[in-house]
């Protein structure tokens, strides 16, 4: 099941990475894969992401990001 479910995400993977515009535009800039997810993860984690549109369109142009993506409420 384990391995079922891991080459599923890599077909997944690679399906956007050769289908999904925004996605190689962020490949593009960010040109190291370490940084590229590094980048995801940042977002994901410091940002309230309505929908993958939006996230696709903040990862791949840093210059939108406060335009596009809101600040996490501070929980403290």
């Amino acid at each position: 099941m384990l391995a079922g479910l891991m080459l599923l995400a890599f077909l997944i993977d690679q399906i956007q990475e050769h289908a999904c515009r925004a996605f190689q535009r962020a490949r593009e800039r960010w040109r190291s894969r370490r940084h590229l997810w590094e980048r995801l993860r940042g977002l994901v984690l410091n940002f309230y992401v309505p929908d993958w549109t939006v996230l696709m369109a903040a990862w791949s142009d840093a210059a939108s990001l406060h335009m596009t993506l809101p600040a996490l409420p501070d929980t403290s």
